[in-house]
């Protein structure tokens, strides 16, 4: 059937068309397009705007966690000297589980810094957006902790960090950060484990469950600042007062410490031993 007078034969690409273009037609295969040439190039020409513009407004959206802030070089270089021990004490014989809970306490507290860019961990693959290099890290911790696990199952703290990390997505975390809250625990993972359970809960809009959690983090710490904060904006009737609370609390200076007592001081020791000239 002919449509137009202008007739266009058709290539086979190498390349498949972009997406939002028809295919073109087999090679041997003539088409006859009703359309003229100008309305064939304004067609294209706002085919490459609306790319182009999307593209601009991904990368924009991407790069605004980056011009927020930098690490300053004195923070960088510790975060250098961390990374290179901690890889220095991976590679050790036999294998440690303070070193790969080391390890993935470095990756969980630089992949809370999503508005600051910081040094990358020595084998941290490097990707092109900032907010994708955050994004992973949480990740890369889990499996250290992991790791850290299968040489020494009791080592609480890799059990608490692991829980909380994959609690929003994995049922058995969740139910492990529980179990640690509710039963015995090395201080001071279970109250940890309370008030990450609390937090869970209060990112799916269960109040009932936040309140119970907070709760259960004020038995196992009773001057706990985070606790009572979050039953206070939860609406729960509390007292606040300030003198009473511990300004030290645990649960806000935790994430970038190293909190297993015979673990901290052999990191200290190999952090130490790494100079920069």
């Amino acid at each position: 059937m002919v449509l137009g007078s202008a007739p266009i034969e058709g290539q086979l690409p190498q390349n498949p068309p972009p997406v939002g273009m028809p295919p073109p037609p087999p090679n041997g295969v003539t088409v006859y397009s009703s359309e003229t040439p100008f309305e064939r190039q304004q067609k294209l020409e706002t085919f490459i705007r609306s790319e182009a513009e999307r593209f601009a407004t991904e990368v924009g959206d991407r790069l605004k966690a980056v011009t927020l802030g930098i690490m300053n070089p004195e923070a960088g270089l510790a975060v250098r000297r961390w990374s290179v021990a901690t890889w220095r004490w991976t590679r050790e014989k036999p294998r440690q589980a303070g070193a790969f809970l080391s390890l993935g306490v470095l990756e969980d507290c630089l992949g809370r810094m999503q508005v600051v860019q910081t040094p990358t961990v020595i084998l941290e693959e490097s990707r092109p957006f900032w907010p994708d290099q955050v994004a992973a890290r949480p990740g890369a911790a889990a499996k250290n902790f992991e790791k850290a696990l299968e040489i020494d199952p009791s080592l609480a703290e890799a059990r608490f960090r692991q829980a909380r990390i994959r609690a929003a997505r994995d049922k058995r975390a969740l139910a492990d950060l529980e179990t640690m809250a509710s039963e015995p625990a090395e201080a001071p993972f279970g109250y940890l484990a309370a008030i990450s359970r609390a937090e869970e809960a209060r990112s799916r809009r269960d109040t009932p469950g936040a309140v119970r959690w907070y709760e259960r983090a004020r038995e196992l710490q009773p001057r706990s600042m985070a606790a009572a904060i979050g039953l206070a904006s939860l609406g729960t009737p509390a007292r606040l007062a300030f003198d009473e609370l511990d300004p030290d609390d645990v649960y806000y200076t935790y994430p970038c410490v190293v909190l297993t007592p015979d673990v901290a001081p052999r990191l200290e020791a190999r952090i130490r031993q790494v100079v920069y000239k």
